[in-house]
């Protein structure tokens, strides 16, 4: 799982709001941990705008023969395409 963040990691690190900062702490943790699929990629820190297109970068080196794209500006499809459909690939 590769989140592509094209904000300061600060904004991660600096969250106020309690419930937001519960989950920018898991999130941190996860990308930490090396047994966890999850990681993130700092575009700025990588020397990259911020910019959509940083989501196909090949600083990205995914090790998966599947990539699949989910984008938080939508559009966003039913939890059947999205969930169901999307991740049985």
């Amino acid at each position: 799982i590769i989140i592509v963040w094209n904000s300061p990691r600060t904004t991660l690190t600096t969250v106020t709001k309690e419930k937001e900062r519960i989950y920018a702490t898991k999130l941190l943790a996860w990308n930490e941990d090396p047994s966890h699929p999850l990681r993130i990629f700092f575009s700025l820190e990588e020397g990259l705008t911020n910019n959509l297109l940083n989501r196909y970068h090949p600083k990205l080196r995914p090790k998966n023969q599947a990539v699949m794209y989910f984008d938080d500006d939508g559009p966003f499809f039913s939890k059947e395409a999205m969930v169901d459909v999307g991740l049985e690939l």
